[in-house]
């Protein structure tokens, strides 16, 4: 599929690197279909671009880099029935990222992280219920180890093989 966009440009892109989200994202809950993109310049931050709207992307990351082993998501019976979850899928988990003052200051939202089931690339915005993550967590250098689980445009885990978050489904 070819992505067409001000912002963007041309980008063709593989119809299965598609993720599907039943309930869209908070706020966008109409469009329900996006990719990752990858551009080098925004290492370590992936996009996530609507493929209905390419015009409406999200500033996304894999939160192990920031928060290495201590960001878990818990998912809900509801949120595995959403993602048609079974005991050996692997799951992604990308926090959205905001930056303001100029670049200044750039936060992630741990209580609202995207969740894909790599098997199916069904996606679901979960709500974390947990006091120590915040909306506008600010973020912290990188770690500089590798950790897989990213989803690539071209349909394939960008950084590896295998989950990089703890998300707890029991």
């Amino acid at each position: 599929m070819i992505l067409r966009s001000k912002s963007l440009g041309e980008i063709e892109v593989r119809d299965e690197a598609a993720i599907y989200m039943p309930d869209g994202l908070l706020g966008f809950e109409e469009l329900k279909q996006y990719v990752f993109l990858e551009p080098e310049e925004f290492h370590p931050f992936l996009w996530l671009v609507s493929t209905e709207e390419p015009e409406i992307g999200f500033a996304v990351a894999d939160p192990q880099l920031f928060w290495p082993g201590l960001y878990e998501v818990p998912l809900s019976d509801s949120d595995k029935d959403v993602l048609d979850w079974q005991a050996e899928d692997q799951l992604g988990v990308f926090v959205l990222v905001s930056v303001a003052e100029g670049g200044r200051r750039i936060t992630a939202n741990l209580k609202g992280p995207v969740v894909i089931n790599t098997r199916n690339r069904l996606a679901k915005q979960v709500v974390v219920y947990n006091p120590a993550f915040a909306v506008r967590q600010p973020l912290v250098q990188p770690s500089t180890r590798v950790v897989a689980g990213g989803l690539s445009a071209t349909g394939g885990v960008a950084h590896g093989s295998g989950p990089a978050q703890r998300v707890s489904v029991g």
